[in-house]
C-alpha cells in the first residue's frame, strides 16, 4: 500500500452494508382530477346513475345482444337530438332507455373485441322503446 493512503472499503466491507436502504426513497401518489375535469365513461359510471351518451356507444352482436363501449364519452343532453340513456345496475351491466334514439337503427355486427384491455359492458335491459312509425317530436 503506498504510504500515506487511506484504505477504501470494497467487496466485503460494502457487501455487509444493505444497499436498497442506501437507495430507497418513497414514491409520490399521482394526483386524481377533480371530478369535473374528466368525461363519465360507462366504465366509471356510478350504479344508478343515468348519464346520456351518444349513439355509438352502443353496437349489436350478430344474435341481437348489445354491448356498450366502456371508454364512450358522455354528451351534454342539451345539445344531442340522438342519444342512448345510460345507468349502471348493481351486478355492472347496462340498462338502457330508448326514448331520444328517434328511430335510430343499429346495425349488426361482430362482438366488440376489447378496449384497452376491457370487455364491452353487457345490456342487460332495454326501456323507453317506441313504437316503429311512431312521429317524436323535434326536439
Amino acid at each position: 500500500m503506498i504510504e500515506g493512503a487511506t484504505k477504501r472499503p470494497w467487496t466485503s466491507e460494502l457487501a455487509s452494508k444493505n444497499i436498497d436502504e442506501e437507495r430507497s426513497f418513497t414514491v409520490p401518489e399521482p394526483a386524481k382530477v377533480p371530478p369535473g375535469y374528466v368525461y363519465t365513461t360507462p366504465y366509471a359510471l356510478e350504479v344508478g346513475k343515468i348519464v346520456v351518451f351518444d349513439l355509438d356507444a352502443m353496437q349489436v352482436d350478430i344474435d341481437g345482444h348489445a354491448w356498450i363501449d366502456p371508454f364512450a364519452i358522455n354528451v351534454d343532453p342539451a345539445i344531442t337530438k340522438n342519444a342512448v340513456l345510460l345507468e349502471k345496475l348493481q351486478d355492472g351491466t347496462i340498462k338502457v332507455n330508448l326514448s331520444r334514439c328517434h328511430g335510430h337503427s343499429w346495425r349488426r355486427g361482430p362482438k366488440p373485441e376489447k378496449k384497452h384491455g376491457l370487455d364491452w359492458i353487457m345490456v342487460s335491459e332495454f326501456v323507453g322503446q317506441v313504437p316503429p312509425g311512431t312521429v317524436l317530436p323535434a326536439r
